[in-house]
């Protein structure tokens, strides 16, 4: 499939003004922005993580929706994946990698879960920084359907701990986290917000092998 390196990149040149002559394509639908590229063969889907004060807002209030197929979700997470969906399905046939920062992430995993429960195999799920974006139903789905997944948590950055699972929310990551530990710079070290920056996961991922 690709390095994770790649995916790092990839989540990084979907954010804010979009890299230009990195995609093929990209799409927008509400607060959801996703790039398309055909990398080696590979049909690449890579999205854009928390860029406002309301992407905040989605990871932190969580609002379960009850989706027909995929079981309960985050709301604020599913809003506006119908129309991703519509739009991308055309694009994801042959060998499938999916990846996404932050907000991205959960949205990456809700598109591996779509592509499972329609028989659509996807090859790799690559998260950097991922909240738990639904129940157990769609953690077995995106495990069933996705031949490799790697989750990745940088020291003390809060997004992955959220939301908390309640007993009558027991919300679930897709996958186990892989530690990893690179502080920002100076007193932003004593910030948990700061360890959510991309570029300390690039660097602390940039070596890691599938």
């Amino acid at each position: 499939m690709i390095p994770v390196a790649k995916a790092g990149d990839l989540c990084a040149a979907i954010y804010g003004s979009i890299t230009p002559g990195v995609f093929n394509k990209t799409f927008s639908a509400g607060q959801i922005t996703v790039g398309y590229a055909l990398i080696d063969g590979v049909a690449t889907f890579s999205f854009a993580g928390s860029e406002s004060v309301f992407d905040w807002l989605r990871d932190f209030i969580a609002l379960p929706f009850n989706h027909p197929l995929l079981g309960t979700v985050h709301q604020g997470f599913w809003d506006d994946m119908d129309a991703v969906w519509l739009e991308l399905q055309p694009l994801l046939t042959g060998n499938i990698a999916i990846q996404g920062h932050s907000l991205g992430c959960a949205h990456a995993a809700l598109l591996t879960g779509l592509c499972g429960v329609n028989k659509i195999r996807v090859g790799q799920l690559t998260l950097f920084a991922p909240p738990r974006p639904g129940y157990a139903q769609l953690k077995d789905i995106v495990q069933k359907n996705c031949d490799r997944v790697v989750s990745f948590w940088n020291g003390i950055d809060p997004v992955p701990q959220v939301p908390l699972p309640l007993p009558d929310q027991p919300w679930k990551h897709v996958a186990p986290l892989t530690r990893i530990v690179v502080p920002p710079k100076g007193l932003e070290v004593i910030i948990p917000t700061d360890w959510h920056n991309l570029d300390l996961y690039r660097n602390g991922t940039r070596g890691y092998q599938l």
